[in-house]
């Protein structure tokens, strides 16, 4: 499962998932704001200037926002017509694509809720009915076992 953005970048590596095998790499500086500077404008800014990426990273959030913009103008498919059956591709149409596109607005990431911890997980699920034998099984399928 992919994780938020701020999560990795707290954590400095990424995942890299290739044919199968999965290895960890450490991100590099100039891309691993802590969350304080992700959060603000002029700390994220001052950030780039300073290791010479201000140009660079507006370039590739542009380049992203317009891979959103494609697909916003993409209409969603239609449900199956009876249940167990195949969604229906729609056809693209200019007035339609463009009505999307135009209701489309960015939205600046906020900092969010802090995870859990893994105490904080455990008083959860026992809040939930599960025993100490469940939560660590759950744990282990997480990769988190102890």
């Amino acid at each position: 499962m992919a994780e938020k953005l701020e999560t990795t970048l707290a954590r400095g590596t990424a995942s890299v998932t290739h044919r199968g095998k999965e290895v960890t790499i450490d991100l590099p500086e100039c891309i691993a704001p802590d969350e304080e500077t992700f959060f603000s404008k002029d700390r994220l800014l001052a950030f780039a200037e300073k290791h010479g990426v201000t140009l660079a990273l507006l370039q590739d959030g542009l380049a992203q926002a317009l891979i959103r913009v494609r697909a916003t103008a993409r209409p969603d498919d239609l449900p199956p017509e009876k249940k167990g059956g195949s969604s229906r591709p729609q056809e693209i149409e200019a007035s339609g694509a463009q009505s999307r596109v135009d209701a489309w607005a960015y939205e600046a990431r906020s900092a969010g809720k802090k995870p859990l911890t893994r105490e904080d997980k455990r008083k959860e699920l026992k809040k939930m009915g599960f025993n100490d034998k469940q939560i660590e099984a759950l744990f282990a399928a997480e990769g988190g076992g102890e």
